[in-house]
């Protein structure tokens, strides 16, 4: 491994419970060291209700999305950094523009939202064997609710119950959502032609106005308060029951509310179908951490080992095991001549670990948390890991060879 002093990223007030990177971004690069091009953003989840978005490369702060009222558990970007989605206890969802700060739509829930992911793929088979550009995103909680919603018309296209609380729900690819509990992983076909997708001329373009959370670009900023719309919609069932249809929100808020309501429909309209799925797993231990994706492979942190999923039949793939209890793991990219690593936190210690992928031999052990570490992602290029530890911070580990960013070769 390369031995290199971490870029730690301070700011945040409360444990660091998820990050997010986009894909490279177009623009050129700006910063002495990366490659050409290189350029990406990072999102960091956090209790302290604030999530931060940063430059991927340099860990620079660029601002903080101020309006959730409670802890942050998820917080995602799309693959061109356009915009962000985040995870809260404050009962929502909120789609962020990143240029701008403003939040697009606030998706509300009737209890805490653990998890949120973007379609990967935004072209959509719509009716009349039309295509279209549409962001879609996916919902889950202690609800025991997964809701697909379709963020331009702020509609629920299909929300399904399931028998426990949701830790993380994942989007992979087109047609296939995975929920994951306290120990199953479950695979769902919902292809388009479910989702009750309409042209983007026939949607409701007088949607209500809302008043903006601020999006901080200097070290002082009042946070916003705003009321929570809680969902009417009743779902008796402990099966995964199927609706389909426009969404169900109705309430009054003050004039400084940032809530959209998602439709002026009172009621979500019960489907009589069930929905089956596809796959499941489960598990002897406890998944602690996220579960998450890399474009090939479902990463499952459970217990002393970290398990990998076929991200559409959930087929089991591989299976590493260690002597410590893993709380989040991370695949680096393929790169020509190098072989893969894995990086880990562990729930009993603070450091980052970094084992071979093909055999599981450890590497090299990074330490400068002062915390567990809850979250570890690699960049989009392979050429940084980072973590976010219970000490509040973030932490930004070379694993490139030369220089990179603000390190330069030794």
């Amino acid at each position: 491994m390369i031995r290199a002093i971490p870029l730690t990223c301070t700011g945040h007030s409360r444990p660091v419970t998820h990050l997010s990177f986009s894909g490279i971004l177009d623009k050129p690069a700006t910063i002495d060291g990366a490659e050409e091009g290189t350029s990406y953003l990072l999102i960091s989840a956090c209790k302290d209700g604030n999530p931060m978005l940063r430059d991927g490369v340099t860990g620079d702060w660029l601002g903080t999305f101020i309006g959730h009222k409670g802890a942050i558990w998820c917080s995602r970007l799309t693959e061109d950094g356009s915009h962000a989605i985040t995870a809260s206890a404050d009962f929502s969802v909120i789609l962020w523009d990143t240029k701008t700060g403003n939040a697009l739509g606030v998706f509300p829930h009737e209890h805490i939202v653990r998890s949120c992911d973007f379609r990967k793929n935004n072209s959509v088979d719509i009716k009349d064997d039309s295509t279209d550009t549409r962001l879609l995103i996916v919902t889950a909680g202690q609800e025991k609710i997964v809701r697909i919603w379709d963020t331009s018309s702020r509609r629920v296209l299909k929300a399904w119950e399931i028998e426990k609380p949701v830790r993380t729900v994942l989007w992979p690819c087109r047609g296939v959502i995975i929920t994951v509990t306290n120990r199953d992983i479950t695979w769902w076909s919902v292809p388009d032609s479910e989702l009750n997708l309409q042209l983007s001329s026939d949607t409701d373009s007088t949607l209500p106005a809302m008043s903006q959370p601020e999006f901080t670009q200097a070290p002082s900023v009042p946070t916003l308060d705003h009321s929570l719309l809680k969902s009417t919609v009743p779902l008796e069932s402990n099966h995964a029951r199927v609706v389909s249809g426009s969404s169900s929100s109705s309430s009054s808020s003050s004039s400084s509310s940032i809530i959209i309501p998602a439709s002026s429909e009172p009621e979500l309209p019960r489907d009589s179908k069930f929905l089956n799925p596809t796959a499941k797993v489960t598990l002897d231990f406890d998944i602690i951490g996220q579960v998450e994706h890399d474009g090939q492979w479902i990463i499952v942190p459970a217990g002393k080992s970290v398990l990998f999923y076929h991200y559409s039949t959930g087929e089991l793939v591989k299976k590493l095991d260690f002597e410590y209890t893993v709380s989040a793991a991370s695949i680096s990219k393929e790169k020509s001549g190098e072989s893969r690593t894995l990086s880990t936190g562990c729930t009993s210690d603070t450091w980052v670990r970094f084992h071979d992928f093909d055999s599981g031999k450890l590497l090299d052990t990074a330490k400068g948390h002062h915390g567990p570490v809850h979250a570890v992602w690699y960049s989009p290029d392979g050429s940084l890991a980072a973590s976010g530890s219970e000490d509040g911070t973030i932490r930004l580990w070379k694993t490139a060879k030369g220089s990179y960013g603000l390190w330069n070769e030794i």
